[in-house]
């Protein structure tokens, strides 16, 4: 049998605290608890790579590897033998598993850690799925019956698998905050009620709400969010993400009065949180830069002109808002298409009699253009709901496409050799993506004259390279943190505007919040990273990391290393 720890570990992540945000409130006495743990300990900023996509941040986090030695991009696979995407890519963690499968040496409880199935090297107790945003693993426990038991007990997590509203549906919005705010209440019960089952080693949660108020709510709570002031955005009398975030300070609170005072703490975050630059310009604007550059001439989605008059007002209220809730289903309605009548009943018609005749194939995309309810009805929910993929059937015959993506924008090339339909020959290769690379930098924001990409990466040194743990595309495009409804160049000429869809996305920079015995007070240490959140875990433990990890502790001295 393990003894137990001396010092008990609690790490808690704050999926997607912008660390500036965090900084600001503390200063401004907004986050009481936060702030006297930050006196208590020792605080450290995060940085990340930032080619690191947001769906293997917590991969990283978690496996202490890079996603060069990991493999993982993120949830969706590219099959180059017949262009087809899927979803499902997630990480099985068995050559790299997260760093809280400690095996016998550590007693652990682990609740509700998104992306993470249950580990085989677990002395403990496990929950996957009770709330987390984005789960990306099925519910259930180990033993078995924990979770019905923690359900009775405490309740389901009203907002899993239940976070999508729409941004201008104020309703919906105030209805999100408040099972997020009832998520974070059962979450701090169930971690106090397993803590007092047995004297555990390690104890691990990830608070997902924050990342679902992110992505729904942010324009709510920055006054330099383009949509903060915009008419139809019904204000919340309160900023929610600083309401969310003060929830999790007096639980936090409430939880150490429960506490043993040996326990020791890590806080951190990931990821930060900014405007949007993600879904449009990964999804929208870059597939269809693609598709014009690729077919000169033609255009997918209707597009006012360069030089034309935008929208009175920097971000109008006369956006194009429909009843439907996927961006591709709002997006397709305002698709190019000659026939008259086609395009008015596609635009016009009340929603049930339009999908109905997209079913029959009488309003569908003209040029092998996928419509919602005709090709894309075919893929699994999550990857029609991508605006990439209505040009999916086209690839083929592109020399390059935009992958979906939901970080920065990927390009993929129809290589000769490696894809079963090439184009590009590998000695075209190195050229074709110079110059796409110098259209994508020459991409501007009408409404600023702002350039919309921050830098471009091209991923492989030699075309055919089949290193399996390369992502998907050739070209990786990272957008300025701007919420940018519209672009334009004399390439392609104006691609937009189009609606925000999410208002919030990330930023790669974290941060770790470190307290208990052995921990100086008041200091704040170097910039860290995300692969040493593993390493710092093994070593407040006293145990070794094992070799595989990359990263190192943020902080050495706390206890002296015993043998894993």
């Amino acid at each position: 049998m393990p003894v137990p720890n001396a010092n008990p570990l609690l790490i808690l992540c704050l999926d997607a605290v912008d660390r500036n945000l965090l900084e600001q409130w503390i200063r401004a006495g907004e986050l009481p608890n936060l702030a006297r743990l930050m006196r208590l300990g020792t605080y450290v900023p995060l940085e990340r790579d930032p080619w690191l996509v947001a769906e293997s941040s917590f991969n990283m986090a978690l496996t202490g590897c890079e996603k060069m030695v990991t493999g993982h991009w993120g949830s969706y696979r590219f099959d180059a033998e017949n262009y087809r995407v899927s979803e499902g890519n997630y990480y099985a963690y068995d050559e790299y598993p997260p760093f809280f499968a400690m095996g016998e040496q550590v007693r652990a409880a682990i609740f509700d850690v998104p992306q993470v199935p249950i580990c085989r090297n677990l002395n403990g107790v496990q929950v996957v799925g009770w709330g987390a945003h984005a789960p990306d693993a099925p519910t259930r426990s180990q033993p078995a019956g924990l979770l019905e038991e923690l359900c009775a007990k405490h309740g389901r997590h009203p907002a899993l698998h239940n976070d999508g509203v729409n941004w201008w549906r104020h309703k919906d919005l105030a209805k999100l905050y408040g099972r997020l705010c009832e998520g974070i209440e059962r979450r701090f019960a169930i971690l106090e009620d397993l803590f007092t089952r047995e004297p555990w080693d390690l104890m691990v949660s990830v608070f997902g709400e924050l990342h679902s108020a992110g992505h729904a709510m942010f324009h709510h709570s920055q006054p330099n969010h383009p949509l903060y002031h915009e008419p139809c955005a019904r204000r919340f009398e309160f900023d929610p993400m600083l309401g969310l975030l003060k929830k999790i300070d007096d639980g936090i609170q409430r939880l150490l009065e429960r506490l043993p005072s040996n326990v020791r703490m890590m806080i951190f975050a990931q990821e930060g949180v900014a405007p949007n630059a993600a879904d449009l310009c990964s999804n929208i604007h870059l597939g269809e830069l693609c598709y014009r550059l690729s077919f000169p001439g033609r255009r997918g989605v209707h597009s006012s002109s360069r030089g034309e008059p935008l929208p009175n007002g920097d971000f109008p209220s006369g956006y194009r808002f429909y009843d439907d809730n996927a961006m591709t289903e709002s997006l397709w309605r305002w698709f190019e298409e000659p026939n008259a009548v086609r395009r008015l009943l596609r635009r016009y018609a009340p929603k049930k009699l339009r999908r109905t005749l997209d079913r029959l194939g009488l309003v569908g995309n003209a040029g092998g253009l996928l419509s919602p309810h005709g090709g894309l009805r075919k893929l699994s929910p999550g990857l029609r709901a991508l605006p990439a993929m209505i040009y999916r059937d086209l690839w083929s015959k592109m020399k390059f496409f935009a992958l979906p993506s939901f970080s920065q924008g990927t390009v993929r090339v129809n290589l000769r050799g490696r894809e079963s339909a090439g184009l590009v020959s590998p000695a075209e290769y190195r050229g074709l993506l110079d110059d796409l690379s110098e259209k994508l930098l020459a991409l501007r924001d009408p409404r600023t004259g702002d350039a919309v990409v921050k830098e471009v990466w091209q991923t492989r040194e030699e075309p055919l390279d089949a290193n399996p743990h390369l992502p998907a595309g050739d070209l990786l495009v990272d957008f300025h943190p701007r919420a940018v409804d519209v672009v334009e160049s004399e390439a392609v000429d104006r691609i937009g505007p189009f609606r925000f869809y999410r208002t919030g996305g990330h930023l790669p920079h974290g941060f770790c919040l470190l307290s208990g015995a052995g921990i100086p007070a008041g200091a704040r240490l170097p910039v860290g990273g995300l692969l040493d959140i593993g390493p710092t875990a093994w070593r407040l433990l006293g145990l070794t990391p094992p070799a595989y990890m990359q990263g190192q502790s943020l902080f050495q001295s706390a206890a002296a290393p015993r043998a894993a």
